[in-house]
């Protein structure tokens, strides 16, 4: 009876593994399509309403902004109803001229950022500039562009060009790339130099993800998303 019992629970639990592999296998498929959906509405909708709104945008930098907020909207939409993935902010919008010094993981918190803030320009790459729609929108917005690879004259530059309109809302990532959660990258001196510069206020925002199980699929860990953004 022993033999018999232990038999019939090793065939059980076989059973219930290979479901439950079976399942992950599935959900990872899910996943991946969803994923893979909501990366490419995310790009259409950037050409769609980047070239529809250029015309509306050439008026001034508040219609550029209004075009920008839409799109953004347009992208949390998608995320909440494609992959289960909500948008929640946490502390204070600043409204005043500041500096804001943000953490950078993805896209999607340049888009949190410019969905609620009145007045920012961004520091960005030289290279991002060139690019069709994103390039247009940043020169409306009044971004500074840096040249990393030019030594020489480049902070000069970025200073100038942040003086000549100091009463803004300024954005920098000071480890000045992407840093994944967990991973470690020395912060630039940039950052320092522009607070210095500036001599504005300075406000800490950082984007988290908060994974969220359904209540049946708990032990499974299968459920929604939630992305915050804090700032202090």
């Amino acid at each position: 009876q022993k033999t018999a019992y232990a038999i019939l629970s090793g065939l059980v639990g076989s059973e219930m593994c290979i479901r439950d592999r079976l399942y992950f296998v599935f959900m990872k498929v899910v996943f991946f399509i969803r994923s893979l959906l909501c990366d490419l509405l995310m790009y259409f909708l950037m050409a769609l309403i980047g070239i529809l709104g250029m015309p509306y945008a050439l008026w001034s930098r508040k219609k550029a902004y209004d075009v920008i907020r839409f799109y953004c909207k347009s992208v949390f939409f998608v995320l909440k109803y494609c992959a289960g993935i909500t948008i929640e902010f946490k502390g204070k919008n600043p409204s005043e001229s500041c500096l804001i010094c943000a953490k950078h993981q993805a896209f999607l918190d340049l888009m949190m950022l410019a969905s609620v803030l009145p007045d920012y320009r961004f520091i960005m790459k030289h290279q991002l500039t060139y690019l069709p729609v994103i390039g247009f929108y940043a020169r409306k917005t009044g971004a500074v562009a840096v040249n990393r690879s030019k030594k020489v004259g480049t902070v000069n530059k970025m200073m100038t060009s942040l003086n000549e309109e100091s009463g803004r809302q300024t954005i920098v990532y000071p480890q000045g790339t992407r840093v994944l959660p967990y991973e470690h990258r020395p912060y630039k001196v940039g950052a320092g130099l522009i607070y210095k510069n500036l001599n504005l206020k300075c406000y800490l925002a950082v984007s988290y993800t908060h994974l969220r199980a359904h209540e049946t699929r708990e032990a499974r860990g299968v459920g929604g998303g939630r992305v915050k953004r804090r700032r202090g």
